[in-house]
């Protein structure tokens, strides 16, 4: 019966060059570092492919994709590594569906077959290929996110350094692709082979100094999970060059000697584990989501009262001034009326005999005082009313945009708190995930109840992944 084909995108790193030496044997030769890529079906040999500068010319001008020469080249280093006993080659490898591989493979073999190619180096040069083939296959992201930083750094070449900063890693893509350049979100998605729903655009402060063809690309921003990348099980990591043929087969056959007898058990740990973790992670963020609502909440009140205080002493300093003011018309009035009561009872003396007595009346001069404070009291009540109203509104401007800039801080504070807590456990997980398998073996060989270790081991990881919402709650 035939076995189920497997297909894998091998991802090969040399951190030196070879040449014939003068009495013929193989030597050493320096180099910036090279990445190359290998396409394979099940155990065949893979078919390698990378890209050159022309002879003489390590910088730039016309670009070839090798086959044969990556093959010989690879030959020789792989001999040379064994000879000498060191690593002079890292690979990765991704499993690939069977359409992958053909889009790879097609990809690949089109662009070998070219002769007006470009190399640039640091532009288009050979981490720039193993890209685009990765990105032919249909692949998310970048190949780097096959790495962890730590894995980049190590190998330590120049070619190495260029693809951290262009392309980040596994640990640092999320980061990277935070703020990140681009014609259109449409090219962006294409470019990563993602959902244009994971891009938003960022909308920079334009200088409007600039010509329109000086002005920088538009930025976006990519919202990943974890999900969103390699996953885990697709990438393995091949070490063998360098070693003993009989050493490796030992070490594969002990390894699955090991995986056959307590493979399920490790599984069924592992899977436990991360449903304890997941599930108190869960309810972490839920405590923290109430209490930063609760933060929210006493902040804003605070905010309320304090506005609600400074209207109040605003309308009751604008009330005593409309009362004093009325109670200075009133007596203002209470003047004017015994001043023209005065004259009319001086006329009414001087048109009158001596020693007749005189009857003077003052009733109308009060009604007409009276209404003239009417009048009076009447304006200043509505003055008093469109004082009040104004600085009624002003006051409530005020608390709307103090309003929105504590909701703006907290929640930006919070959402950061959050996403440093989700990025740390992401990132636990991961490295849960590669957990040495020798010491699980001796948790489940141990006396202690495993339900009880599990449960001490989550809030362990916990402890490590979420500090800062720990810190709030």
């Amino acid at each position: 019966m035939k076995g189920k084909e497997e297909y894998f995108f091998n991802i090969h790193h040399r951190s030196i060059d070879v040449k014939e030496g003068i009495t013929g044997e193989t030597e050493q030769g320096i180099s910036p570092g090279h990445l190359y890529l290998g396409l394979q079906k099940n155990s065949d040999n893979e078919l390698l492919f990378g890209k050159y500068p022309e002879e003489g010319n390590l910088l730039f001008g016309k670009a070839k994709i090798e086959t044969k020469k990556e093959e010989r080249k690879h030959e020789k280093v792989v001999e040379y590594s064994k000879k000498m006993g060191k690593d002079y080659i890292f690979d990765k490898q991704i499993r690939l569906t069977k359409g992958e591989y053909e889009n790879a493979m097609k990809y690949a073999t089109d662009h070998s077959q070219l002769q007006n190619g470009h190399f640039v180096i640091g532009v288009s040069d050979c981490t720039d290929f193993v890209q685009s083939v990765y990105n032919a296959a249909g692949l998310p992201l970048y190949f780097t996110t096959a790495y962890s930083k730590q894995e980049l750094v190590e190998l330590d070449t120049w070619a190495v350094s260029k693809v951290l900063m262009k392309y980040a890693s596994r640990d640092t893509i999320k980061e990277h692709l935070s703020n990140v350049s681009g014609f259109s979100k449409e090219q962006l998605a294409s470019t990563l082979n993602i959902s244009v729903d994971k891009i938003s655009q960022v909308l920079p402060d334009i200088d409007l100094s600039l010509n329109a063809y000086d002005w920088p690309l538009p930025k976006f921003k990519v919202i990943l999970e974890e999900s969103d990348l390699l996953p885990l099980e697709a990438i393995t990591e091949k070490k063998e060059v360098g070693l003993d043929e009989e050493f490796i087969i030992a070490e594969k056959q002990e390894s699955k000697t090991v995986d056959s007898i307590i493979g399920a058990k490790i599984i069924q740990f592992k899977k436990t584990m991360l449903a304890k973790i997941e599930a108190k992670f869960s309810a972490l963020l839920d405590k923290f989501k109430i209490k930063a609502q609760k933060d929210y909440d006493n902040q804003e009140n605070g905010l309320l009262k304090k506005s609600q205080a400074e209207l109040n002493d605003v309308i009751d300093k604008l009330k005593k001034q409309a009362q004093t003011e009325y109670d200075e018309m009133v007596i203002k009035k209470q003047v004017e009326h015994d001043q023209e009561f005065g004259e009319r009872v001086a006329i009414a003396q001087a048109n009158t005999e001596p020693g007749v007595k005189i009857k003077v009346s003052s009733h109308d001069i009060v009604a007409k005082k009276q209404a003239e404070l009417n009048t009076f009291k009447e304006i200043r009540t509505a003055q008093l009313k469109s004082e009040v109203d104004k600085y009624t509104k002003q006051l409530n401007n005020e608390f709307s945009e103090d309003h929105v800039k504590l909701k703006n801080t907290i929640e930006t504070k919070m959402s950061e708190k959050k996403e440093g807590a989700i990025n740390k456990y992401n990132k636990n997980i991961n490295d849960y995930l590669n957990k040495d398998v020798k010491s699980i073996i001796e948790i489940l060989n141990s006396d202690v109840n495993i339900e009880n270790i599990i449960e001490q081991q989550a809030e362990v990881f916990l402890q490590g992944v979420a500090v800062e919402l720990i810190s709030e709650l």
